[in-house]
């Protein structure tokens, strides 16, 4: 699926997205991937194309008029910080 995508939340902390840095357009991938200790696998959301933001666990917490919302897990410096996406589909 086709996206603009919006980082909302990062390293657990609301972010206002000005800039570039926090917003990516390409296709979303959904697959289960290892984490980062190797203990079991989860669904991870990617960005094709995007290697510095991956959200683990993700859950959509608002769909409508062509926006997906989704909550998740981002791994940083061997901690666990929610992240939050906004996706523009279309």
């Amino acid at each position: 699926m086709d996206a603009k995508v919006t980082v909302i939340r990062e390293a657990g902390q609301l972010r206002v997205p000005i800039g570039m840095s926090r917003r990516m357009h390409g296709s979303l991938s959904l697959k289960h991937e290892s984490l980062p200790g190797g203990e079991r696998t989860i669904p991870v959301l990617r960005v094709l194309g995007d290697k510095q933001h991956v959200l683990y666990d993700p859950k959509v917490t608002y769909l409508c008029a062509g926006v997906i919302k989704f909550m998740g897990m981002e791994y940083v410096d061997r901690a666990w910080y929610v992240q939050e996406w906004s996706c523009e589909v279309g």
